[in-house]
């Protein structure tokens, strides 16, 4: 969860064109509310739900280390699409480091999945896989 947090901040600036082999998302099939399930390296289970408007962005995370220590976290901002390259600004969030920092991810849609590819500095990347909540 913290890596996540903190390596957003140095993500690789994607081009804000689309990527010639896949097409353009539109913002309309982005906008609802998201959910998915992240277990991490330590055994801690995540509950992510991201909302997305036309202009703006809310993810909230909770979970519960295998010790049993509750977690949230929350950030949010502005946001807009750019052909397949979706920019988050933070405006605020739980974590300091977020704050007032920007990253860009590849964004796909397929009927009911958002796929979100984040490429960090080092050329690793991290992709979220995220269905529509009804």
């Amino acid at each position: 969860m913290f890596r996540m947090a903190q390596a957003l901040v140095f993500l690789t600036l994607l081009g804000s064109t689309a990527f010639a082999d896949e097409p353009a998302v539109a913002m309309e099939q982005l906008c609802g509310t998201w959910t998915r399930t992240e277990v991490l390296l330590d055994g801690t289970t995540l509950s992510l739900m991201k909302i997305i408007t036309p202009t703006h962005f809310a993810v909230f995370q909770q979970g519960t280390t295998r010790q049993g220590a509750e977690l949230f976290q929350s950030h949010g901002g502005s946001c807009r699409l750019d052909g397949t390259t979706l920019t988050e600004e933070y405006e605020f969030s739980s974590s300091p480091v977020l704050r007032k920092t920007a990253a860009k991810s590849r964004v796909a849609f397929d009927v009911q999945t958002l796929t979100q590819t984040w490429t960090f500095p080092d050329g690793t990347t991290q992709t979220e896989a995220w269905t529509r909540r009804r």
